[in-house]
């Protein structure tokens, strides 16, 4: 039996910045939109308050917890809820037309933000960036940018839920531009579970108690006899 120590790399962690920083890193245009926002949101997920949550960001913190577990690299999955979103980005609901601009200016936040994360510990970290399936134009600069940042953890596909009608599915040939830009730059693709879901309304998100409260009324498809 070999006494050479296991190299531990988990490949699916999650980090994103704090609002304070994520404010530092928009686009100045938008900072007056943010205040705005930040002063009527509400953080959906209990379990991200109190010091817990500052292992999305906090190095000391974060290098410390994965030391102690014998990690030694991670591949990063964004975390927190970036600028205009209601929720994190890995369950979020694609942005309609009208609130894509606020959401664009949101992940290219984190994008930078996860730039400046990842360069601190480099050898440990690999980030993967973040698009919107809004416009593959932007799409694309985003791509660019997550190459040039030196981001090895690659793109993180959006899930396209089947009730997102304005946008197209991924089958659609329109994608090839994307995924063309994603292979010319040398990176690679990946997915979360959770952000193909349908809107399920309101009622799907967590009550105070953290516990899911579902519609009351639900159709059932029903035989006669």
């Amino acid at each position: 039996m070999t006494q050479e120590p296991y190299i531990l790399i988990t490949a699916d962690t999650h980090g994103g910045g704090s609002h304070a920083q994520y404010r530092e890193y928009l686009d100045p245009q938008w900072r007056e939109a943010f205040d705005e926002w930040r002063g009527g949101y509400k953080n959906p997920s209990q379990e991200h308050y109190g010091s817990k949550k500052m292992r999305n960001w906090d190095c000391s913190i974060r290098n410390t917890d994965q030391d102690n577990q014998g990690v030694v690299g991670e591949v990063v999955f964004p975390n927190t809820v970036p600028p205009f979103y209601r929720k994190s980005i890995v369950t979020a609901h694609p942005p309609k037309p009208e609130d894509y601009q606020r959401c664009l200016a949101g992940i290219r936040a984190h994008n930078r933000w996860l730039k400046d994360f990842c360069a601190e510990d480099p050898v440990r970290r690999a980030g993967i960036g973040l698009i919107l399936p809004n416009d593959f134009d932007e799409a694309t600069k985003d791509i660019e940018f997550i190459a040039k940042s030196g981001l090895r953890g690659g793109v993180l596909l959006p899930l396209i839920p089947p009730d997102a009608y304005w946008l197209k599915p991924l089958y659609h040939p329109a994608w090839d531009r994307v995924f063309a830009a994603i292979q010319d730059h040398g990176l690679v693709i990946n997915q979360h579970t959770g952000q193909g879901l349908p809107d399920y309304g309101e009622a799907w998100w967590p009550n105070r108690s953290g516990s899911r409260t579902w519609p009351t009324t639900v159709k059932l498809a029903t035989g006669t006899s």
